[in-house]
């Protein structure tokens, strides 16, 4: 009888130390800018021509910033991302930015980590950001907004052990998919001081309809359409459930009038929940702005960095 007790506290114990172990760093590589990240990154401007300036800028950038390659514990999975923090000394506001895509499309480039999320952070932000369970090598399987939402609550403790972390100040961010997943996340906890969400999905079964390419993703990743599967969409979709959202946490919503790939009655829809719940929020719709906002660049991320700046720094 002694033994099954000390066996059953072995077991409780050892699932409950890996599950304490959410947000812990298993391997941290640092990157650098190398003159083939940049000529990359300068590509990018001959399809997106009004980004070229901006994109010039990116070794300016890199010299204000270290970001490193992670891996780290969410569940009891090793998840892959990205980290971000400033070179100078000091304790920094935080900034959880959350990809858009499914699966290993759609995930952080290096090239992006240099050019967006080293803006970011040079905003004076340590920056976080998840490539989502199942994706670029990493464990488990893409649930397009079940249980990898936890990657993203994990990045909570993981800036919790960052030295240069001043988690009282954190907000939290999603382009595209990563606006779903934003949302969702906001349902779960009350920890964030602001939001934003850029392109970002607010109804599913809405989306499906417009963009019949994604049955198939839904059913692979989510397990049916809205025909078989209504329930599962309907807890994705924060326009159903706007009420769960903590009114402590304000909401910017950017969006394009031209967006083809995630139409902008997704914010306007989301708009009007929040209003009829009393949510604050600030809706700012950028005419003829397509998907990637490529004619606003960087009109939307210095919207962004004074949304930001107003509720994290003063």
């Amino acid at each position: 009888m002694r033994k099954i007790y000390l066996a059953l506290f072995l077991f409780i114990f050892i699932r409950g130390s890996i599950f304490c172990q959410n947000g812990k760093i298993v391997d941290k590589k640092e990157i650098y800018f190398t003159p083939e990240a940049y000529t990359n990154i300068l590509q990018l401007g001959d399809i997106f021509p009004n980004l070229q300036k901006f994109l010039q800028n990116t070794p300016h950038r890199a010299k204000q910033v270290h970001i490193y390659n992670i891996t780290y514990l969410s569940d009891d999975i090793k998840v892959k991302g990205f980290l971000i923090e400033p070179r100078k000394e000091g304790k920094f506001p935080c900034l959880i930015v959350n990809r858009g895509g499914n699966r290993d499309f759609g995930a952080w480039s290096e090239e992006e980590a240099w050019f967006l999320l080293s803006e970011i952070a040079s905003w004076g932000y340590i920056v976080a950001a998840s490539q989502y369970r199942g994706c670029c090598g990493g464990g488990g399987r893409d649930e397009f907004g079940g249980k990898d939402v936890n990657d993203i609550l994990a990045l909570i403790p993981l800036l919790e052990m960052h030295q240069k972390a001043d988690v009282n100040r954190i907000g939290v961010m999603g382009l595209s998919r990563g606006g779903m997943m934003t949302y969702i996340v906001l349902s779960k906890t009350s920890y964030f001081k602001a939001a934003a969400i850029i392109g970002g999905i607010s109804n599913l079964i809405k989306w499906e309809k417009s963009r019949p390419d994604m049955v198939d993703v839904f059913k692979d990743l989510i397990g049916g359409s809205s025909e078989t599967a209504r329930e599962k969409l309907e807890e994705r979709s924060a326009v159903f459930w706007s009420y769960l959202l903590p009114k402590d946490t304000p909401i910017l919503i950017v969006h394009g009038t031209a967006d083809k790939r995630v139409p902008p009655e997704q914010a306007l829809d989301m708009a009007e929940e929040l209003l009829r719940v009393s949510h604050p929020f600030r809706l700012i719709m950028l005419e003829k702005g397509d998907h990637n906002l490529s004619d606003f660049w960087p009109e939307w991320l210095d919207i962004v960095h004074n949304w930001f700046d107003n509720y994290l720094k003063k």
